[in-house]
């Protein structure tokens, strides 16, 4: 997930939205918050069951404030200051860095693995497998976090994300590694909510933005420099440091976690049963199923299996039928509760944040396949290895850098929002063409260029969905609004890379067997993995250059997917509201 980069956020008003004061309950509520007795706001009643206790601000007075004399200021939500913070917000912020490496760190070690483990054909799986763990468990943990202990369930979710980078790092063969992959995702995922509500609640509703702005960026910086970290092991270490090296971090801030980093009980009065009985185990059944049944349908389907093969059939027919029910079980609340039930479906029937919804999926598509396949086009097509492919995405990572932090700078004071989303879109349309256009006899100048005009449009949007959103709704449903945001980005992601692979992998396999019928499978699918070793030079002139083009033409075939993002995102941000955000 990101969260936004822009500060701010909830000092945001939009022009035309009604005055949510209006919605607020009358009741003031009065709970315990970090050792200390507080009188709540009327806004604080309505905080989302995924961050309660988020009420810091606007301590209600119980006598009349005298003309001239200032309230005093709310006091800490959070018992630890200074140094001790500082520490646990590094520690905290630095578990986000290695989550959102690992989300990219395998786009350049793809052929390493394979080397290492074979079973080319599984190859999707290792990108995959991380996000769909997160995602199939992205809307339970915001609801998890809202009934036990905050700090219990951040260090249970980072030794399962230290399991399963283990597993990853030692695994002796492809399947040990996409279990790794998934169990480290969903401990992933699992720390991201956690320090997510953790700074929710220890934090003043002034000081929220600037710390979830840290984390934004944290993801953000994990994210576009996983591709070179992965490089730069395989090619001097090993591609395995790429996965130990997170239980060397983690291990050094441990007793930061364990000691210092503060903790929150969402719900002190009621009981592990109680509590257990609250959380809509129907929905995480059907949803968690469902997901695990499209992807698999998705990332098999012409390579273990034909597309008409029973299995995939099942797969898809199950995966529907599974998702359905889901969604009919959410809007009815069956077996559970309009408080308990995992989807914010309240978000569901207002146009703009389903248009929010729809642009951070899109934004996220385009991104990941970018990370993935355009190191691809230097490994296969200029020779490059897995460090030097890296090193040639830097102009996509700068220009998404640097346009995150523009976004994130002017937003605020250029807040009519609409623009960033059609400009990036445009961007993203035109990037996603001109690499679905490139050929082997493109300089790399073209391809740099392409690169920033690509990352520029990404940039340009993929953090501001976080704030807008909690400008659209309200402060009073930032749990709502990030849960559903960060749905989005996990399910843009986790979509871009299974399509994308499904349509390099199925497409390259098909025009190899018909190019070169006598040989097996098994090597036309390393080949494809970037591991086939001398395979390019045993070819003929001829042979060769054949070969380079079918597999360019199938790298091309995975930027339809930028180019259909683009188009998506630009009719989504066609349709937003021309609202103005103030501070």
């Amino acid at each position: 997930m990101i969260v936004p980069f822009s500060s701010s956020a909830q000092h945001y008003q939009l022009k035309s939205h009604p005055d949510r004061a209006e919605q607020l309950p009358t009741m003031e509520m009065e709970k315990n918050f970090g050792g200390a007795n507080v009188v709540k706001n009327k806004e604080a009643a309505m905080v989302s069951h995924s961050y309660p206790g988020k009420t810091d601000e606007g301590i209600t007075v119980a006598s009349a404030t005298l003309e001239g004399q200032t309230e005093p200021p709310p006091p800490s939500p959070r018992d630890i200051h200074g140094f001790r913070w500082v520490l646990a917000v590094v520690a905290v912020v630095s578990s986000i860095l290695l989550y959102a490496t690992d989300n990219t760190i395998v786009a350049t070690i793809q052929p390493s693995i394979i080397e290492d483990l074979g079973d080319q054909h599984l190859l999707p799986w290792v990108s995959v497998g991380y996000m769909i763990g997160g995602l199939v468990f992205a809307l339970p943990s915001g609801k998890v976090y809202g009934l036990f202990d905050t700090k219990t369930l951040y260090l249970i979710c980072g030794v399962i994300f230290c399991i399963g980078t283990t597993l990853c790092g030692a695994a002796p063969n492809m399947a040990c590694m996409i279990v790794g992959r998934i169990i480290a995702g969903v401990g992933g995922n699992g720390m991201y909510v956690g320090v997510l509500t953790l700074l929710a609640v220890t934090t003043t509703d002034k000081e929220c933005p600037a710390y979830l702005s840290l984390i934004g960026m944290a993801y953000g910086i994990g994210s576009i420099i996983g591709p070179l970290i992965g490089g730069g092991f395989a090619a001097h270490a090993t591609w395995r440091w790429g996965f130990y090296i997170n239980l060397v971090i983690l291990g050094i801030f441990a007793p930061v976690y364990i000691f210092i980093m503060p903790t929150f009980q969402p719900r002190p009065t009621m009981t592990v049963r109680d509590k257990s009985q609250a959380y809509d185990n129907l929905g995480t059944l059907l949803s968690v199923a469902g997901l695990f049944c499209a992807v698999m349908a998705v990332n098999f389907g012409g390579t273990l299996y034909s597309w008409r093969s029973g299995q995939i059939i099942a797969h898809l027919v199950l995966a529907g039928m599974l998702l359905i029910s889901f969604v009919l079980q959410q809007i009815f609340s069956f077996m559970t509760n309009f408080e308990s039930r995992l989807l914010p479906c309240q978000l569901i029937t207002q146009r703009e944040p389903v248009l929010l919804f729809v642009l951070m999926a899109a934004n996220n598509c385009a991104s990941m396949v970018s990370m993935y396949y355009i190191p691809f086009i230097f490994q296969f097509i200029g020779g490059s290895g897995a460090l030097s492919a890296g090193t040639r995405l830097l102009p996509f990572i700068v220009a998404t850098t640097v346009f995150i932090a523009l976004q994130g700078a002017l937003l605020p004071h250029l807040p009519l929002y609409k623009p960033w989303y059609v400009v990036g879109a445009v961007f993203i349309l035109l990037g996603g063409v001109f690499f679905y256009r490139v050929d082997i006899p493109t300089t790399d100048a073209y391809l740099y260029g392409f690169q920033v005009l690509l990352g520029a449009g990404v940039g340009l949007y993929l953090q501001a969905g976080f704030a807008v959103i909690l400008a659209v709704i309200g402060m009073s449903d930032m749990a709502y609004g990030v849960t559903f945001m960060l749905f989005a980005q996990l399910l843009g992601i986790t979509s871009g890379l299974s399509f994308s692979g499904a349509v390099f992998t199925n497409t390259a396999l098909e025009n190899l067997r018909r190019l070169l019928p006598d040989l097996p499978a098994e090597q036309l699918q390393r080949a494809l993995s970037g591991a086939a070793g001398d395979f390019f030079q045993k070819l003929d002139e001829e042979n060769r250059k054949a070969v380079l083009r079918t597999i360019m033409s199938s790298i091309n075939k995975s930027f339809i997917l930028c180019i259909t993002a683009g188009a998506v995102s630009l009719v989504a941000a066609v349709f937003l509201r021309n609202q103005k955000m103030r501070t």
